[in-house]
């Protein structure tokens, strides 16, 4: 979703209606790497010049428009990011505070500018609460609700969207594949819109954070750039359509600007960040780094007023 290489198309192609990969890329806002990932996964179709570079006929872009289109249109994330770019969500645990508190802490945080509102947490959460938690902030907020479940538990039919993720670096099959398969169903039968996730934590903090209390996981230490950026490619490569990099909730320190600088320089799918971020300079240069979006949850617990100055920030970021 982020355009980082600009190639200037070719004046002198050899017929108006054929394009390069470098072309390709800068309509799509993406780079040729993954313009050559669509071509060698039959995402689109290319030609070979006598000089062996691979071309693409105009038909073919315009059929990847269409598609591109229908996704932007059911996918939130994008939707969101295609309208303002760069994004604020406010995650709220149904855990730490009764319903109708978290109804009050979304209307302020949209009343501040956050962009959608995240329901969920690391600890386990019964449906049921998810459901009276999701019905009064509704009740409050006009701006998307994404539901950000630990289990299939915790799915609930009266939200519109999910983050239907996968926990990447844990250890454990139930988070890769079983909770999946169980919530699945549920999410087919209550026509909740999806939105597939890479989620990945990265320990950053000298004490485990709640999750990596709850999961075994790979453990990706605040300089693992390298173990990082596999888990991000194995995200984009297996067609999810955004990724998570979170660093806990309480957590001691942020997810590293270097990190997530060479995680954008090796995908193009929309990055997440969370964790750590406690004030709109560091939001800001969480944003600049290469992220797409910014979730605060701890904070916003501990004191509303305190996400005025990281939303400001993330919007004065935008280009």
């Amino acid at each position: 979703m982020t355009k980082r290489r600009k190639t200037p198309i070719n004046e002198n192609r050899i017929q108006e209606n054929v394009y390069s990969t470098g072309d390709v890329a800068e309509i799509f806002g993406v780079t040729r790497k993954t313009v050559a990932s669509w071509i060698k996964n039959g995402k689109i179709s290319a030609f070979k010049t006598p000089g062996g570079h691979n071309r693409i006929n105009e038909s073919e872009i315009e059929k990847l428009k269409e598609i591109k289109n229908v996704v932007v249109e059911t996918n939130v994330v994008y939707k969101l990011i295609k309208k303002y770019n760069k994004l604020h969500f406010s995650l709220i645990d149904p855990a730490t505070q009764d319903p109708m508190q978290a109804g009050e802490v979304a209307k302020v945080c949209e009343q501040y500018g956050t962009n959608a509102i995240m329901v969920g947490g690391s600890t386990g959460i019964k449906r049921n609460l998810v459901y009276d938690t999701i019905k009064n902030i509704k009740e409050n907020v006009k701006i998307p609700i994404i539901l950000f479940p630990n289990s299939a538990e915790s799915i609930s039919e009266n939200t519109e969207h999910i983050f239907f993720m996968e926990l990447l670096n844990s250890k454990e099959t139930k988070y890769r594949g079983g909770e999946q398969a169980k919530g699945a169903l549920l999410v087919k039968k209550w026509g909740i819109k999806c939105v597939s996730m890479g989620y990945v934590v990265v320990s950053t903090s000298t004490k485990p954070t709640t999750i990596e209390k709850r999961v075994q996981l790979d453990k990706i230490k605040i300089d693992d750039i390298e173990k990082a950026i596999a888990y991000a490619e194995q995200a984009e490569m297996g067609g999810k359509s955004c990724v998570y990099f979170e660093a806990g909730s309480g957590a001691d320190r942020p997810i590293s600007n270097e990190m997530i600088r060479e995680i954008r320089n090796n995908i193009d799918i929309p990055i997440i960040i969370g964790g750590g971020i406690t004030n709109g300079n560091v939001a800001k240069e969480k944003i600049e780094a290469g992220a797409d979006v910014i979730v605060t949850g701890t904070i916003i617990e501990r004191n509303k007023e305190n996400i005025i100055d990281i939303i400001k920030k993330i919007q004065s970021a935008r280009s």
